[in-house]
């Protein structure tokens, strides 16, 4: 922190209450009470007793809101102090199929920290102060350290890991994962950015890295590295583990007569299949998350939070009271709800020794310096504290720009010698108030920080103002929390996937078989097609198969192979392609030769409202930003299509469009399908136009017939600067003074009546359209300079990942899930998608959570009642909101972030994606909960989707096929439904292919795609499984290898091998080899090399023009093993009899290597 920081927090401690305390604690009172300190100022002074505190800290707040704020900060004002938030244990966990680990993972980082620092500052909610953790000993034996130069057993650390609840993988993509390959093992521990590689010589750690979890590439090395467990509770200890497995099925016996006497069936089988799972488990030496109920069999292995710390910390409860009755509540459900989970056999204990009773857990502030923070002073209940110290104040008004205002406080301050301080949220913004605040005669001193409220507090004789008390809102600072990844469109393929091969058509793959001829091995990928036919794709053809996509959950027709059916089928397509082809590349010279408007460079008041916008754009939006304007400022009239997830930023895009527009003094017209769009679009275009002579007016439902005949009235005579509305804008007598351009957002959710008026309006205007559907990376470069398109796929900074479980339908675990959300202020989407019943299920969630205001909306509401409700709910006038698929795509409302989707198997891997990402849509925690229903047995269909959504909860490669289902029905929208069919009958890949040739050949460009020639030797070259076992690995390096173009790009293969899977074998080394002779043949003008029993020939695309003397330089040293043939290309052939297979490729690359000094030779 700067030095001005430090005084500031300083002069807080020095000042009589802070004395007190201090006093207090050297006399031995261990409970202590501050009273008169609220928002802010507890904040302030939360950081100035951690910034001299040789102790760790813990902070306790009531709820995870009033964490959040706390440690946003104190972050801010001690940016150098380790300061973590210790999220809520989920009871959910236990009884889930499966669930994603981020809240694990972040538990697990903070316990590792406060073993490791001993001045780290925690803060929690109350209900974390009775969940018991592994005790410090046992968590610290589950740390693996791993050096260069250690003797390790692969056996042992394979066991330890599976023990610490590591999962084996193929391929190490999420945390929580491992692979062995060989000699090499990739792990990617809870607590760490990235994954680590250790590589093995014998027994002995060759060489640790860390690697990139997206290119598998290693990039650097590190002389050791640390892995976390995967789970909280464990034991690494095999005479431990078999204790607990003795304890478990004493306990199962106990308890098994007691379910046996209940009449219901499903509990008792429920809990036999927990049994199982946990016995199992523990003979393996097998921890996963179910294991943890296991331990309240053992609670002398458990001790609480506080005295998880190696050194005592000091405690701090903000507002106790408020925490004592969140804690009473949290425990009164906690206890029903283990209750309920064990009678219906999801547990296989009835009491819960993990937790402590609410006494004992007040009980813990009598052993620790505790000091109680409350703004009145209250006592009694269960806290008694020996000392009450008292502060004064109040928090900062705001000054809405009036520096006059602020001078004259300033002055009154100064009279009473009051240290005067500004915290500014950035280097900017200390400068500006340098510049326009401090003042010669009215000293004050000015620090960066970021604070909701500055406030006086007069015991200090300290005041703090904030730019924002003084200006309003800021730009938020980028916060520390890892940016969202683009979302990758690799598909890799599976066995059982559908593929389209170019010339064949439909098929189902099998996978890779090595098949041998003779004595040479290859491996080849096997398609199945109609009846009993079979394809074998040699690897050098395997870029003429693509995975099929196409409708989610239809099986495509397989075709026969040597049939004609596909060879008709894709010469329709192609004839189709040609016509969308010549359409659009002439609707673009429509486009160029029509001349528009060119709007003027940006003025100052431009930059000042941009600069205005309180968030950290991102770069593709910046992107955007750019594309758009440098469209307006041309002299052809723009239209652009912008494509982005809601909540990306794409009506940040548009409101800089339309303020260019304003500002050269035409009209902008924002048509939107739904009246809650235009209404949430109305009031964000009106906050940020607020400062300017602009007037924004809506034309919808919401408005008066009165409000609405002005409207038009001002629209004809200018009067109206920019208005929104629904199909009510494109009406004919809705008439503008001289309208510059139309925003339209999400196009394809109006008929084709009003797409027709949509058409007629856009004709001398320009034109910018709105899309949250993502659009295809492949389909996008298909048609650039036809139609403008801008993306947006990175998603804000500030966002928090989705924690999502997939669990059985428990009244128990959605209550919690409500409560959670409703208790940390936000609100719930409960999706049940049958509109028959859903008011039914409403009414038992009502319930269920009685003090809930519930609503209820689903797509045969008419559509006022419909957006009635929705409009309530984006107003925060009802929690939670029972829908249908109505909300796929939706509003961006961020304070929505829980999700229950009820019956999720029934729906599709692309429409949970896009369900999912409803919520998670600010800085905090989301959670989607992937419900199916009680006992239920579940087709094939859908035992597969859940395990499909069980890899997609991990952000696996089901996450990005989902992702790119969900663009093929994106690409619908814009292509349209004829093309739309087009792209089932022969896959989303062919299809954009042909697009593109088509284009290509109207625009008179050559085919690009290189024909690089065959070289067809009798040698084995191949990845054999025992270097690669995974076969979508395989089939991905195969790919790499056709794409090489270079000898730098076959390095970089070489290397990422012998990085990822250790040293070569003979065969790979074969397979490097003769891609690199492919590569040197190409370039050298060799159509191909082609062996024959005992003869290799290599032939020429066309003579070379070499020279009779430079024929005779190839056979030097060969003797009569060459021979040349020159009656038509040349032809080089080679005699490999008595040479081994071995030599042979030695033997050929020795001549390609005098072909190439030949070349060169001429050249020269």
């Amino acid at each position: 922190m700067t030095s001005v920081g430090q005084q500031l927090l300083q002069q807080l401690l020095d000042s009589k209450p802070c004395r007190q305390l201090t006093a207090g604690f050297r006399q031995g009172l261990n409970q202590q009470l501050v009273y008169g300190l609220t928002g802010s100022q507890q904040s302030f002074f939360l950081a100035a007793w951690a910034q001299t505190a040789n102790r760790p800290m813990t902070v306790v707040t009531h709820d995870e809101g009033s964490a959040k704020e706390v440690i946003q900060e104190m972050i801010s004002l001690l940016p150098d102090r380790e300061i973590m938030f210790l999220p809520k244990k989920d009871l959910v966990q236990a009884t889930a199929f499966d669930a994603g680990n981020q809240i694990a993972a972040e538990r697990i980082k903070v316990l590792a920290s406060i073993l490791a620092n001993p001045r780290m500052v925690l803060v929690t909610t109350v209900e974390n102060l009775g969940q018991k953790v592994l005790s410090a000993k046992n968590f610290a034996s589950g740390f693996i350290h791993l050096q260069v130069g250690n003797r390790v057993s692969f056996e042992e650390l394979t066991l330890k890991l599976v023990q610490l609840g590591y999962e084996r993988a193929e391929q190490v993509e999420v945390a929580g994962q491992f692979a062995f390959r060989g000699g090499i093992l990739d792990c990617f521990p809870l607590q760490a950015e990235r994954p680590f590689r250790i590589e093995f010589f014998d027994d002995e750690i060759d060489s640790v890295r860390v690697f990139d979890q997206e290119t598998q590439r290693s990039l650097e090395k590190m002389k050791e590295c640390w892995i976390s467990p995967a789970l909280e509770y464990f034991f690494a200890d095999k005479e431990k583990i078999s204790q607990l497995s003795t304890k478990v099925t004493a306990e199962f016996e106990r308890q098994l007569e007691k379910l046996r006497q209940q009449s219901n069936e499903q509990p008792l089988a429920n809990y036999l299949q927990s049994f199982s799972q946990l016995v199992e488990g523990l003979e393996k030496g097998m921890f996963h998350r179910k294991l943890e109920q296991s331990f309240s069999l053992c609670p002398d292995q458990l001790t609480s939070l506080l005295d998880f710390f190696p050194h005592k910390p000091l405690v701090l409860v903000l507002e106790p009271s408020r925490c004592r009755e969140s804690l009473t509540e949290y425990l009164s459900f906690r206890q029903e709800t283990v209750w309920q989970m064990f009678t219906t056999g999801n547990n296989l204990l009835k009491e819960d020794e993990t937790f402590l009773a609410e006494a004992d857990i007040f009980k813990q502030f009598e052993q620790h310096k505790t000091v109680f923070m409350a703004l009145l002073p209250r006592k009694g209940g269960k806290i008694n504290p020996q000392q009450a110290v008292s502060f004064s104040g109040n928090l900062m008004h705001n000054f809405h720009g009036n520096l006059e205002l602020l001078q004259k406080e300033l002055s009154l301050y100064k009279s009473e010698c009051y240290q005067v301080a500004f915290l500014a949220t950035g280097k900017g913004g200390m400068e500006q108030l340098r510049e326009l605040v401090v003042k010669p005669d009215l000293p004050a001193l000015v620090f960066e920080g970021q604070l909701a409220k500055g406030f006086v507090i007069h015991e200090a004789k300290l005041v703090v103002i904030t730019d924002e008390d003084i200006f309003g809102q800021q730009k938020k600072k980028k916060v520390k929390i890892k940016s969202g990844d683009k979302i990758s469109s690799f598909v890799e393929l599976k066995q059982g996937d559908y593929v389209v091969h170019e010339n064949h058509g439909i098929g189902k793959y099998l996978g890779i078989e090595q098949l041998a001829i003779g004595e040479v091995v290859k491996d080849y990928l096997v398609v199945k097609y109609a009846g009993e036919d079979k394809l074998f794709v040699p690897t050098e053809q395997v870029d003429s198969i693509q995975r099929y996509i196409g409708v989610e959950g239809q099986a495509p027709k397989l075709y026969r192979l040597g049939g004609n059916d596909w060879h008709r089928v894709k010469a329709r397509v192609k004839e189709s392609v040609q016509e969308l082809a010549k359409e659009l590349l002439e609707l673009y010279a429509r486009r160029e030769a029509i001349a528009g408007y060119s709007y003027s460079p940006d003025t100052v008041w431009q930059q000042n409202f941009e600069s205005a916008f309180p968030y950290v754009e991102t770069e593709d939006q910046l992107r955007a930003i750019t594309e758009v304007k440098r469209d307006l400022e041309r002299t052809r009239s723009m239209d652009r299509l912008l494509c982005g997830d809601v909540g990306y930023g794409k009506t940040e895009v548009a409101l800089r469009a339309a303020f260019k527009v304003l500002m050269d003094g035409k009209q902008v017209a924002v048509l939107v399908p739904t009246t809650i769009l235009a209404q949430q679009h109305y009031e964000t275009f009106t906050q940020r136009f607020k400062d300017y002579p602009i007037k924004v007016e809506m034309l919808s439902r919401f408005r008066k017939p009165k409000q609405i005949k002005e409207t038009i009235s001002q629209l004809k005579t200018g009067e109206v600067d920019l208005v929104i509305g629904t199909h009510r804008l494109i009406s004919a007598d809705v008439k503008f003074k001289d309208v510059g351009l139309l925003v339209v957002d999400e196009e394809q959710r109006f008929g084709v009546a009003h797409k027709e008026k949509i058409k007629k309006l856009k004709a001398n205007v320009d034109v910018l359209t709105l899309s949250a559907t993502p659009i295809p990376r492949t389909l996008h470069m298909a048609m650039v300079g036809m139609r403008d398109l801008s993306v947006i796929e990175t998603p804000p900074e500030d966002r928090y990942p989705v924690q999502t479980y997939v669990v059985e339908e428990n009244l128990h675990v959605i209550k919690e899930a409500i409560l959670r959300e409703l208790s940390r202020g936000g609100q719930v989407f409960y999706l049940y998608n049958r509109v028959a019943d859903i008011e039914e299920v409403a009414r038992d969630l009502q319930k269920l959570v009685p003090h809930c205001r519930i609503g209820v909306t689903h797509g045969q509401m008419r559509e006022d009642q419909l957006e009635d409700v929705m409009l309530k709910f984006i107003n925060k006038q009802i929690d939670m909101l029972v829908c249908t698929t109505i909300i796929e795509n939706g509003l961006d409302i961020p304070n929505v972030n829980t999700i229950i989707i009820s019956e999720a198997d029934k729906l599709g891997l692309s429409q949970l994606y896009q369900l999912r990402g409803r919520v998670g849509r600010s800085n905090r925690l989301a959670y989607a909960y992937f419900t199916y229903k009680k006992g239920k047995v579940l087709t094939e269909v859908a035992e597969k989707r859940l395990e499909a959504i069980r890899e997609f909860t991990h952000l696996g490669a089901g996450f990005k096929i989902a992702m790119r289902d969900m663009e093929i029905r994106g690409s619908g929208n814009i292509l349209g439904p004829e093309q739309h069919g087009n792209m089932m009958s022969v896959g989303f890949d062919l299809y954009c292919r042909l697009l593109e040739q088509a284009v290509a050949e109207l625009e008179g460009k050559q085919d690009e795609r290189k024909e690089y020639p065959g070289i067809e030797l009798d040698i084995s070259a191949y990845l054999k499984d025992s270097y690669i076992r995974d076969n979508a690995t395989k089939i991905s390096i195969y790919k790499k290898l056709l794409a090489v173009e270079s000898d730098e790009e076959l390095l970089e293969i070489t290397e990422e091998l012998i990085d990822r899977f250790g040293n070569l074998p003979q065969e790979a080394q074969n397979l490097l080899d003769i891609t690199r002779l492919r590569v040197q043949a190409y370039q050298l003008g060799i159509s191909k090399v082609k062996q024959e029993r005992d003869k290799i020939t290599i032939y020429f695309n066309s003579d070379p023009g070499y020279t009779g003397e430079g024929l005779l330089s190839l056979t030097k040293g060969m003797g009569r093993r060459i021979s040349f043939n020159s009656s038509g290309p040349l032809e080089i052939r080679i005699k490999v009899t008595n040479i081994t297979v071995d030599k042979r490729l030695s033997l050929i690359n020795e001549i390609f290597g005098r072909i190439i000094a030949l070349a060169s030779g001429m050249n020269n």
